[in-house]
Protein backbone atom coordinates (compact mmCIF):
# COMPACT_ATOMS: atom_id res chain seq x y z
CA UNK A 1 0.00 0.00 0.00
CA UNK A 2 1.14 3.42 -0.90
CA UNK A 3 0.51 6.06 1.36
CA UNK A 4 0.24 9.95 0.06
CA UNK A 5 2.19 12.83 1.25
CA UNK A 6 -0.32 13.65 3.90
CA UNK A 7 -0.72 10.53 5.42
CA UNK A 8 2.81 10.28 5.86
CA UNK A 9 3.28 14.07 7.29
CA UNK A 10 0.22 13.08 10.00
CA UNK A 11 2.15 10.16 11.03
CA UNK A 12 5.53 12.10 11.25
CA UNK A 13 3.54 14.62 13.31
CA UNK A 14 2.21 11.45 15.37
CA UNK A 15 5.84 10.26 15.96
CA UNK A 16 7.13 14.24 17.49
CA UNK A 17 7.39 14.15 20.87
CA UNK A 18 5.69 17.30 21.99
CA UNK A 19 7.51 19.85 24.87
CA UNK A 20 6.14 21.95 26.95
CA UNK A 21 7.40 24.72 29.17
CA UNK A 22 6.35 23.86 32.31
CA UNK A 23 5.38 27.56 33.88
CA UNK A 24 7.09 28.90 37.68
CA UNK A 25 10.20 26.98 39.60
CA UNK A 26 12.01 29.78 40.29
CA UNK A 27 15.22 29.53 42.34
CA UNK A 28 15.77 31.27 45.67
CA UNK A 29 18.35 33.43 43.42
CA UNK A 30 15.90 34.57 41.06
CA UNK A 31 13.45 36.00 44.18
CA UNK A 32 11.60 32.18 44.29
CA UNK A 33 11.20 30.60 47.52
CA UNK A 34 13.42 31.59 50.56
CA UNK A 35 12.92 28.20 52.10
CA UNK A 36 14.89 26.52 48.99
CA UNK A 37 17.88 29.50 51.31
CA UNK A 38 16.86 28.75 54.60
CA UNK A 39 21.18 29.46 55.68
CA UNK A 40 20.51 33.58 55.17
CA UNK A 41 17.38 32.97 57.07
CA UNK A 42 19.51 32.31 60.02
CA UNK A 43 21.23 35.05 62.23
CA UNK A 44 25.20 35.21 62.51
CA UNK A 45 26.22 33.70 65.51
CA UNK A 46 23.78 31.03 65.24
CA UNK A 47 24.70 27.39 66.33
CA UNK A 48 23.06 24.48 63.83
CA UNK A 49 22.81 21.39 62.80
CA UNK A 50 22.50 19.86 59.16
CA UNK A 51 22.15 16.73 57.07
CA UNK A 52 23.67 16.16 53.74
CA UNK A 53 20.24 15.39 51.72
CA UNK A 54 22.16 12.87 49.71
CA UNK A 55 23.72 10.47 52.85
CA UNK A 56 22.01 7.50 53.99
CA UNK A 57 24.68 7.43 57.20
CA UNK A 58 22.06 9.46 59.50
CA UNK A 59 25.33 12.12 60.45
CA UNK A 60 24.68 15.47 61.34
CA UNK A 61 27.46 18.16 61.16
CA UNK A 62 27.18 21.25 63.69
CA UNK A 63 28.01 24.21 62.41
CA UNK A 64 28.57 27.90 63.59
CA UNK A 65 27.03 30.84 61.15
CA UNK A 66 29.90 33.09 61.79
CA UNK A 67 28.96 35.83 58.45
CA UNK A 68 26.59 36.07 56.42
CA UNK A 69 26.65 38.01 52.83
CA UNK A 70 23.77 37.56 50.02
CA UNK A 71 26.41 35.32 48.09
CA UNK A 72 28.24 33.82 50.64
CA UNK A 73 28.41 32.87 53.99
CA UNK A 74 31.39 32.08 56.58
CA UNK A 75 30.77 29.08 58.59
CA UNK A 76 32.40 27.38 61.31
CA UNK A 77 33.40 24.04 62.60
CA UNK A 78 35.22 22.18 65.67
CA UNK A 79 34.43 18.66 64.34
CA UNK A 80 38.17 17.04 65.06
CA UNK A 81 39.48 20.52 64.11
CA UNK A 82 39.30 23.91 63.59
CA UNK A 83 37.88 24.68 59.89
CA UNK A 84 36.74 27.78 58.61
CA UNK A 85 34.63 27.77 55.18
CA UNK A 86 32.92 29.83 52.94
CA UNK A 87 30.29 28.29 51.02
CA UNK A 88 27.57 29.63 48.34
CA UNK A 89 24.09 29.72 50.65
CA UNK A 90 22.17 28.54 47.83
CA UNK A 91 24.24 25.17 46.66
CA UNK A 92 24.73 24.65 50.16
CA UNK A 93 21.52 24.63 50.80
CA UNK A 94 20.82 22.73 48.18
CA UNK A 95 22.88 19.99 49.41
CA UNK A 96 22.20 20.11 52.96
CA UNK A 97 18.91 20.10 55.10
CA UNK A 98 18.68 22.17 58.20
CA UNK A 99 17.81 19.60 61.23
CA UNK A 100 18.07 21.63 64.65
CA UNK A 101 19.17 25.59 65.35
CA UNK A 102 21.08 24.74 68.70
CA UNK A 103 21.46 28.50 69.38
CA UNK A 104 20.05 31.12 67.74
CA UNK A 105 23.04 33.49 67.99
CA UNK A 106 21.42 35.77 70.95
CA UNK A 107 22.23 33.85 73.76
CA UNK A 108 25.79 32.06 74.70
Amino acid sequence: MIKSAEELEEEEKDRVVKLKVIEGGRSAREGGPTETNWLLGLPEGAIFLVKEKQSTTGILQELELLQKYDNCCKLYSDLNQEIYLWVDPFDFCRKHSLVKVINDGDSN
